[in-house]
């Protein structure tokens, strides 16, 4: 498991498995999954760019593919980090999850 953190303010966002690619937020819950640099919800949405392997960054895409819908799996049971210092990416804001 890989922590996740916001890109700009650091934040802990949750935890990324690099197994499966699946994507949990803070509280363990399967919340989507990674595919290269984009990370989709359990529905194929867009939610995040992934950068630098532990930033989750929002980035205006001019187009953004749709991924694939998967089926949630169990949640995780996984202590929440402390918050690291962000990066402050140009052109990316801080997700919702």
């Amino acid at each position: 498991m890989r922590a996740l953190y916001k890109v700009n303010s650091g934040e802990f966002a949750g935890w990324l498995d690099e197994l499966n690619g699946r994507v949990y937020n803070v509280e363990g819950q399967n919340i989507g999954y990674n595919d290269r640099t984009l990370i989709f919800d359990l529905s194929g949405n867009y939610l995040s760019d992934l950068i630098d392997q532990k930033y989750v960054g929002i980035k205006k895409h001019p187009l953004v593919p749709k991924g694939v819908s998967i089926q949630a799996v169990p949640g995780i049971t996984r202590i929440p980090l402390v918050h690291e210092s962000g990066i402050d990416a140009e052109g990316f804001s801080d997700p919702s999850f």
